[in-house]
Parts: structure tokens; sequence; C-alpha cells
């Protein structure tokens, strides 16, 4: 019988022992797979099946979804930033902050880049939409993507644009977009570059901007606060008040009571 004690405290210390050893790693695995995190969020939007929220972390392979009034700002672990508009699905293929490695799937809707300049030989960050992928350097443009067409702006730097056509990127038609430029890519192939029209740009980057939902979410909450505030206080000075009153109320009658005769 002892024996027998023996061998299954020793079983036991073993699967805790196994226990301590492995737990730490999905973790690991989760951080490995890091993206970046939620900076910014105007409800409603997804990860895969469930609600985001602000600083939820975003890893590889996420995909994104805002609604008609869901916006996002995503701040990816090498310092650039994804402003992702309305009505859009993005999908985190990779990125590799270390080695500077990002690709990323637009497949419909609205999304502002803001990249840092990558400086790693072999380096990439590439959007690729249903027709066409732009890669970039380090710069900030806009792409907006349908199952037909992509629409790219260049605020900032350079952007090649190429057309995906049967399924493969047609390296042939590839463009080059400065900053001040734009160009498109539909079923007739790639249309630009062009001179970007007047107020294109300001109308675009309002499309994905969220601070401006931020402040007025701050400005209702804030006056939504003042409010009940405003109440409690009046609530309270008139309990205060009508505690007073009724105070005095109950003394005078006291005092002008009349003394009956002896």
């Amino acid at each position: 019988m002892k024996q027998s004690t023996g061998v299954v405290i020793t079983y036991r210390a073993l699967a805790l022992l196994l226990c301590v050893l492995l737990s730490p790693l999905p973790q690991f695995a989760q951080t490995a797979n890091r993206a970046g995190s939620i900076s910014a969020l105007r409800p409603s939007a997804m990860r895969n099946t469930t609600l985001l929220k602000a600083k939820d972390q975003v890893n590889w392979n996420d995909t994104l979804k805002t609604d008609t009034g869901g916006r996002m700002r995503i701040g990816l672990d090498d310092g650039s930033i994804l402003s992702v508009g309305t009505n859009s699905q993005l999908r985190i293929v990779r990125h590799d902050a270390r080695a500077q490695q990002t690709q990323l799937e637009l497949a419909y809707g609205r999304m502002r880049s803001q990249v840092v300049k990558l400086t790693n030989p072999g380096s990439q960050f590439e959007v690729r939409t249903p027709t066409a992928v732009a890669g970039v350097i380090g710069t900030d443009f806009f792409l907006e993507a349908t199952p037909t067409g992509t629409r790219l702006i260049v605020y900032e730097g350079v952007v090649t644009l190429t057309p995906i056509i049967a399924g493969a990127l047609a390296t042939s038609q590839a463009i080059t977009v400065k900053s001040g430029y734009s160009a498109e890519v539909n079923e007739n192939g790639v249309s630009g570059p062009n001179q970007t029209p007047s107020g294109a740009e300001e109308q675009t980057i309002s499309q994905t901007s969220i601070e401006d939902v931020a402040s007025k979410a701050a400005v209702a909450t804030t006056g939504g606060h003042l409010l009940r505030n405003s109440l409690i206080f009046l609530g309270v000075a008139g309990a205060v008040t009508g505690g007073i009153i009724a105070a005095k109320n109950s003394g005078g009658g006291t005092t002008n009571q009349q003394i009956p005769p002896r």
C-alpha cells in the first residue's frame, strides 16, 4: 500500500509540474502574434466575432470590421497608424515590427495608413485589396476598396500601385504615385497618376478620422456629468432648505403657544 501511495503522489507531482511548465505557452503564443492595439474606437466595431473595445490587442490574422457608424484607429507595434472608416473590413495578415514586415488586406471600405519609414533591408509594408496591391516605403496615404475597384490618394511619400488581374499581380502595369497625386484601378485597368482634386485630401481624411467623434463624445459625457451633478446639488440644497424651514416652524410654534392660566 505504501508503494502504491508513493506512485500516486509521484504521478500527481508530475502532472502538477507539467501544468506549471505548459501554462505560460498560450501567453507566449499570443505575444508572438501581437500586431498592435486599438488606440481609439467609435462603436460598433468587431474583431473576428467579438465586439472591440478601446485598448484591445490586435493579433496576426485578426479580421476587423466596422458598421455604418463604426470607426477605429489601430496603433501598430512599429509606430504606424491605421485609421479605418465606416463599413470597412481589414485583415491583419502579418505585422513583424522588428523585421518591418507588414501585410494587410482591405476587403472593402476606407483606410488611412500613416506608415513609419522602413529602414531594414528587405522591409515591406503592403496593403492588398481585391483589385490591387499598394506597397510603400514610408508614407501617408488613403485607400478605398470595393470588389471591383481601388482608389489611392497619397498625402505624403511614394506608393507603388500594382493591379491584380485574374488573381495575379500585373507588375508590368504597376505605377508610382507621389504625394499630391491619386490613381485608380478598375475593370479597365490603371488610371493615373493624376493630380488630386482640390478638397479631396481633406474629405478622405475626414472619412477615417475619429478625433472629432471622440471630442463630441467627451463633450456629451461632460455635459451629462454636469447635469447630473447640478441635479444632485439642487436636490441636496432643497432638502437642507426644507429642513431649516421645518425646524424654524417647529421652534416658532412652541414659542407662540399660549400658557394656560393657573
